[in-house]
Parts: C-alpha cells; sequence; structure tokens
C-alpha cells in the first residue's frame, strides 16, 4: 500500500501507518462517491495514486521538516506540510479544468509540443546511428 514507504519516513509509527491507511481509504470511498454522483457517471473505484510519491518524499526530505526532534511532531507537521500541498495543487487542477484554460493551452501548444519531441527523437536517433 502506499504508506507503507513515507510513514515511517516522516518519523510515524505503525499506529500512524493505521491511520493514514484508515484515511486514505475513506477519501477514496467519497471519491468514489462523488465520480458516481458528480462525474461521468462511470462505476470507477477512485484511489491513491504513486504519482505523488515524488512530491511527497521531496517533502518529507525539507530540512525544516527533519530538524524536528520529536518523531510524532515531524510526522504531524510533515502530514500538514503533504496534506495543503495535495490542496493547492488539485486546487490549481480544478481552477485549469473549470475555466477551460488548459483545454485552451494545449489547443494552441499541441503542434510546437509534437514538433519538439519528434526533433528530440531524431537527433538522438542521428546520433546514436552515426
Amino acid at each position: 500500500m502506499i504508506p507503507s514507504f513515507p510513514v515511517p519516513l516522516m518519523g510515524g509509527t505503525d499506529d500512524d501507518k493505521v491511520r493514514v491507511i484508515q484515511t486514505l481509504l475513506f477519501v477514496e470511498g467519497i471519491n468514489t462517491l462523488l465520480q458516481r454522483l458528480f462525474g461521468t457517471q462511470l462505476p470507477t473505484v477512485v484511489g491513491g495514486s504513486y504519482a505523488f510519491m515524488v512530491p511527497i518524499i521531496s517533502i518529507i526530505h525539507d530540512t525544516s521538516l527533519l530538524s524536528i526532534e520529536d518523531n510524532h511532531m515531524r510526522f504531524l507537521y510533515t502530514m500538514r506540510a503533504v496534506q495543503g500541498a495535495l490542496i493547492v495543487a488539485s486546487s490549481i487542477q480544478i481552477i485549469l479544468g473549470y475555466s477551460q484554460m488548459w483545454a485552451i493551452s494545449t489547443r494552441c501548444n499541441f503542434d510546437l509540443t509534437w514538433s519538439f519531441c519528434i526533433k528530440i527523437m531524431e537527433s538522438h536517433n542521428l546520433r546514436t546511428i552515426n
């Protein structure tokens, strides 16, 4: 499960890991209900993602959080920092999604992005062949 790796790094005990797993399962259930009621109406199960592990590990290794001596207090402050970062990131995604700014920017940059990626792959292939 996802919390098995970061919770001990944050200074958490097995009890803290259990609480994080319980919270994750509860939030997954709420997200699934919201998806079913207000989303695409598909019977999907919304769960945790390993995509957030890199930012979470970056927050865990922050020097201001590592300087806290008490493991339980360090766990609490690290959890608050992670939760705050996830709230801010999801708020930005919601604003970009509902304002159609993401669709506009990808429509304008789609050809540029793909042509740039193709040029990079071509130059890499030419260097490996020669």
